[in-house]
This record gives structure tokens, sequence and C-alpha cells, in this order.
């Protein structure tokens, strides 16, 4: 079996209320929304979805990265995903 292509890591770390945090601004929906677009564009062979704790930048969450290119999205919103996905996995350009 073949590695993936890109493997997304999006920060869900929960905290406490009122601490700025990835899943506070609306992480889960974000990975929800790549989770569909993953799927919708017969990618999952290609892209491996994963979950992470904090990567350090919680003021400017909801964060990803996307390997092997080590691209960092920060305040990614749903309305952001079609992007990143047709651009930076289907057409191989970050945004």
């Amino acid at each position: 079996m073949e590695p993936f292509r890109f493997h997304l890591f999006v920060c869900t770390q929960q905290k406490p209320e009122g601490v700025p945090s990835c899943t506070a601004n609306g992480s889960l929906t974000v990975l929800a929304a790549l989770d569909r677009e993953i799927q919708a564009h017969c990618l999952s062979s290609d892209v491996q979805l994963t979950t992470c704790g904090c990567m350090g930048l919680c003021d400017e969450g909801p964060v990803m990265v996307v390997y092997p290119a080590g691209a960092w999205y920060r305040r990614v919103q749903s309305s952001d995903v079609a992007e990143i996905v047709g651009q930076h996995l289907i057409e191989g350009k970050p945004v």
C-alpha cells in the first residue's frame, strides 16, 4: 500500500471556557467540512485527516497543517475548505 499523498492535522484541543482555542473558534466544524470535501472529491485514498492537540497558536485558531509540504493554515473557516482542498490537495498549490 502506498502512503497518503497528504496528511492533514487539525487542532481539536479542548480548553477551559474563555481560553482561546481552536475548538472555541470552530475547528470541529472545519474538520467536518474537510471530511465532506475529501469524500466529495474521492480523495480518501490520497488524504489522511487527523485530529491533534495544541500546536501553540491558540489565538490564531482554527489551525491546521498539511504535510508533506508543512503548510500551516490559520483562522481556517468552513468557507475556506473548498478552496484549500481544490487548490492545495487537487492542484498542488498551497493557498
